[in-house]
């Protein structure tokens, strides 16, 4: 992908994860796309790695179901080659608490044959957990 495809690309991403919209940010990437958030393990299942198309719908209205990200948006875009690191910054909102907190995820996409093949997502566990879990 060129470097305009890859903005593109991205620039979608995160107007559907503004729009808490998980069917639109899972339909994004290749059917064999791998996720992951990368965390201490103290996040249950979504630090495991997901692969394919129906486990990456399944992460994406689980993550939408739980946060609201529609006051985050990415602050610094890096690509190098086929590779994009983003940092996505703003106000968080744990919906079923209605916890909100300033939070920044640095996430890494990789691409290959005009697709997303994987993400991985590095955020502040303990943020997640403080923010998750009523004081």
């Amino acid at each position: 992908m060129s470097r305009a495809e890859i903005q593109s690309w991205l620039q979608r991403f995160y107007d559907a994860r503004r729009r808490n919209d998980a069917a639109s940010c899972a339909a994004l990437f290749a059917g064999t796309a791998t996720m992951r958030i990368v965390s201490s393990g103290r996040l249950g299942g979504l630090g495991d790695l997901h692969q394919g198309a129906q486990a990456l719908q399944t992460v994406a209205r689980a993550l939408c179901a739980e946060w609201d990200f529609s006051e985050m948006s990415p602050d610094m875009i890096l690509i190098d080659g086929s590779r994009a690191a983003v940092r996505n910054a703003g106000q968080l909102r744990h919906v079923p608490t209605g916890r909100k907190e300033s939070f920044a995820v640095m996430d890494i996409f990789h691409f290959e044959d005009g697709q997303c093949i994987s993400l991985e997502e590095y955020a502040d566990t303990w943020a997640i957990l403080n923010l998750s879990n009523p004081p």
